[in-house]
């Protein structure tokens, strides 16, 4: 659906390989508000990773999800930087996400006086 408003050309067989590496292909045919949180939270991942952008920003990108899922993702997202060079900006409040991108900044350092 999401595709077709923004009228990209996506392959088909690239939307099954994400909902499969999220298990989420048994909901390819369900309304976005008849998922549970933590699916509209890939779902919407998804749709940004689809357009296979330069830089992608991610708020809260972990909220909702169960841990199979963050790690998941995780690993996921560290392939997307690392296959095309893309940048990945994520902003969140969790202390601990298990990422192994190459900088990483905490503001929370920054920030206390």
């Amino acid at each position: 659906y999401f595709s077709a408003v923004n009228k990209l050309k996506i392959n088909q067989n690239e939307i099954e390989i994400l909902l499969g590496i999220f298990n989420l292909q048994n909901y390819m045919n369900k309304k976005f508000s008849n998922l549970s949180l933590g699916q509209m939270q890939l779902v919407s991942v998804i749709r940004g990773l689809i357009e296979k952008p330069d830089i992608l920003l991610l708020d809260e990108v972990f909220s909702n999800l169960d841990e199979n899922n963050t790690l998941s993702l995780c690993y996921y997202l560290e392939e997307f930087c690392m296959k095309d060079e893309n940048m990945i900006i994520i902003a969140s409040h969790g202390k601990e996400i298990p990422l192994g991108f190459k900088e990483k900044i905490n503001l929370d350092k920054l920030c206390s006086g």
